[in-house]
């Protein structure tokens, strides 16, 4: 008696034992069409934005209850370095400092080009809580902390030197990579959502089509493609309001109205416009900067409206102070 006693207890602690060594988080939103091709992320390379997004989403669920995706095109719009290679740690600054960020079907769907910082008419997502930091964790720490906080964020080396079965071929199974790379060998930032004994499930931001779904698995315990040398979690703060907020619409208090057909907040005495779609004889607006282009007669940056007759230029679109030059502190625990 004793002995099948024993048995049972032994056999329940491993039972304990083998559901602690895997996790995943909450269902998220879908992935979604962000990078489905190269030129796409060559073009524009977002991806520390889509794993910053993904880090949020997560935290205001936690904060919340509720589950939002958060606008990547408005991080592309009116972060300084637009679609230009950049740091997560730059990105997260900025956040900490503009202490705004509209959500997704707030703003506009990602369209990987640069259009108008619409963020001084758009409603914003970080009313419930706010981004105070970034801080390095190790593998030891990993568990405890993506149990924690849901998410953990880190980069992979994806050139055929640090990770050659990370690429668009790629449609399932463990990746194994080189185990020397580190942050410095930085190529794509990615959201590990998961794991279990073998290896690290990421989120990633190359489509719907890639891998499982947007997901891909790369191996655990060895630093395959450097994921372990680079993982990073979001450090949040929990909040009841936030001034100059209407606490209705979460546009700006000078603009309370929001309009949903244009994604724009608007003075309370101001109509909502119809949306505008661009006529094929209307000039075609460059994002590049090329000489000579400008905004045709109908054009609407991201969703947003051109100002009407009577309406002051800078009425319809309110100046938004954007940081475009950070003292850098760093992420902690560096």
């Amino acid at each position: 008696m004793a002995f099948r006693f024993g048995l049972l207890f032994v056999l329940g602690l491993s039972a304990l034992f083998a559901l602690s060594s895997q996790y995943d988080v909450e269902k998220m939103s879908p992935v979604g069409d962000t990078h489905p091709n190269k030129d796409s992320r060559i073009r524009c390379k977002s991806a520390p934005a889509f794993a910053l997004a993904g880090a949020l989403e997560v935290a205001y669920n936690k904060a919340t209850g509720k589950k939002k995706a958060f606008s990547v095109q408005e991080v592309v719009d009116c972060f300084h370095k637009g679609c230009e290679k950049s740091r997560l740690e730059e990105i997260v600054d900025w956040l900490i400092v503009n202490d705004r960020l509209a959500h997704k079907d707030k703003y506009t769907e990602y369209k990987a080009k640069v259009f108008t910082c619409r963020a001084g008419t758009s409603p914003d997502g970080l009313v419930g809580f706010k981004v105070t930091g970034l801080t390095k964790i190790t593998p030891d720490d990993f568990e405890a902390e993506i149990q924690s906080r849901g998410v953990v964020m880190a980069c992979v080396d994806t050139t055929r030197g640090g990770c050659p079965s990370y690429d668009d071929s790629y449609r399932g199974g463990v990746i194994a990579g080189n185990s020397t790379r580190s942050y410095y060998h930085c190529m794509e930032n990615v959201l590990i959502t998961g794991f279990d004994d073998d290896s690290y499930t990421v989120r990633t931001s190359r489509g719907s089509s890639f891998g499982q779904a947007g997901y891909a698995k790369i191996a655990r315990g060895s630093n395959a493609c450097g994921i372990e040398g680079s993982m990073t979690v979001l450090d949040t703060e929990s909040r009841r309001s936030k001034a100059g907020v209407n606490v209705r619409t979460m546009c700006p208090t000078a603009y309370p109205k929001y309009c949903q057909k244009t994604r724009t907040c608007k003075k309370s005495t101001q109509r909502c416009s119809p949306e505008i779609k661009q006529s094929s004889s209307a000039s075609q607006y460059r994002p590049s900067g090329d000489s000579g282009s400008r905004p045709g007669p109908n054009y609407r940056p991201s969703g947003g409206t051109r100002p009407g007759p009577g309406i002051d230029q800078a009425e319809a679109h309110p100046a938004h102070t954007v940081a475009t030059t950070l003292e850098m502190p760093g992420i902690k625990g560096m």
